[in-house]
């Protein structure tokens, strides 16, 4: 399909009449979200995903942040407490043209933010309104601060879950988990606060492992990669990495650098091993950027334990994990493509994601 450069050259070369170039490039785009096709076929890079275009999108997203401040701030002097609704509505009324007509990725990231914010207040405003306020003499009281929270928390993730459903907008879903982790933690910590540090680490290694299955479903369901679905896929990947990472890697070492034993450090270098191959075979590199401070951490702890001076640990350090970072980077997929042609069964390798020339 050809892109707006393509079109305008074949109007001043004479080949297609202005008319009928801006005609067929709204068939184009009408057709391309039809289906779902989010990238120009001439575009390879597995993770590529739309975030901005050009400065015009920048340019928009602080016109957005600028007239949703206004209208709160303004909206707050008229009468205090109604800026939630009102900045609800008009980051909604904006989200109606910015995401769903003109499909601008950052503006639409700001309305998504300001939508769940916003309306999150909004919707807790109006359940305390239904069900009775609650007597502000309990305020300061630790029961009533975990209830509000938890309110507050469960309503930003209602206003998200509405945004999602209406505009299909890939950067929601990240959204979603974020609020719902939040809403995870509260009830966790409002039934048992005494007791959360026993059950928070495994409750959240599920949901990152929950959130990373969601993931993988959308890539399998694009494994070339060029529909919005891998964009869901790009968003659950970049949310569900820190949650298995971190968690998994706590389980190990929970303290500081210092306290670090090599046995420990060589564990967490085994985990990480394990996370870079299981990066490879989905091709998603977000679960490696979410394990190297923890990488860092590890090898920092092994190269103190040798005769190499303590001054020069730290930049020993960066330099083999700067190297080693553009090496995987490099040879990503030379690395990619001998494990699921050498080492895995081609029965399982064709339900990946496409493999792409090295």
């Amino acid at each position: 399909m050809p892109n707006s450069d393509e079109l305008n050259a074949a109007v001043k070369a004479g080949v297609i009449a202005q008319e009928d170039a801006q005609k067929l490039a709204a068939f184009l785009a009408q057709y391309r979200l039809g289906s779902g096709s989010t990238r120009p076929p001439s575009e390879h890079d597995a993770e590529a995903v739309r975030f901005v275009r050009g400065f015009h999108d920048i340019f928009l997203s602080i016109g957005v942040v600028l007239l949703l401040s206004g209208i709160a701030y303004s909206t707050n002097i008229l009468y205090e407490g109604l800026w939630y609704a009102s900045t609800a509505a008009a980051a909604w009324a904006l989200a109606e043209y910015f995401t769903r007509i003109k499909r601008l990725t950052l503006p639409s990231v700001v309305l998504s933010v300001a939508v769940g914010v916003a309306g999150g207040l909004l919707i807790n405003l109006i359940l305390h309104t239904i069900g009775g306020a609650i007597p502000s003499e309990n305020a300061g009281d630790s029961a009533y601060d975990r209830t509000q929270q938890l309110l507050g928390a469960a309503s930003a993730l209602a206003a998200s879950i509405l945004f999602y459903l209406r505009f299909r907008l890939p950067f929601t879903l990240a959204q979603l988990v974020v609020t719902a982790a939040f809403v995870v933690g509260m009830l966790l910590f409002l039934d048992t606060p005494d007791e959360t540090t026993v059950y928070e680490s495994p409750v959240f290694l599920i949901l990152g492992i929950l959130v990373f299955i969601a993931a993988v479903y959308f890539d399998l369901r694009d494994p070339e990669r060029k529909t919005i679905l891998a964009d869901n896929a790009f968003w659950l990947h970049l949310t569900a990495a820190p949650l298995i990472v971190h968690i998994g890697v706590g389980f190990v070492w929970s303290n500081s650098v210092s306290s670090l034993t090599v046995q420990d450090a060589l564990t967490i270098m085994a985990l990480i091993a394990f996370v870079a191959l299981i990066a490879l075979l989905i091709d998603r590199r977000a679960m490696l950027v979410a394990g190297l401070f923890y990488f860092g951490a590890a090898l920092f702890t092994l190269i103190r334990n040798t005769a190499i001076e303590e001054g020069t640990v730290f930049a020993i350090t960066l330099l083999i994990l700067g190297a080693s970072l553009l090496l995987l980077g490099i040879g990503w997929r030379p690395a990619r493509q001998f494990i699921l042609t050498k080492l895995m069964p081609q029965n399982l390798a064709r339900h990946l994601p496409t493999l792409r020339q090295a």
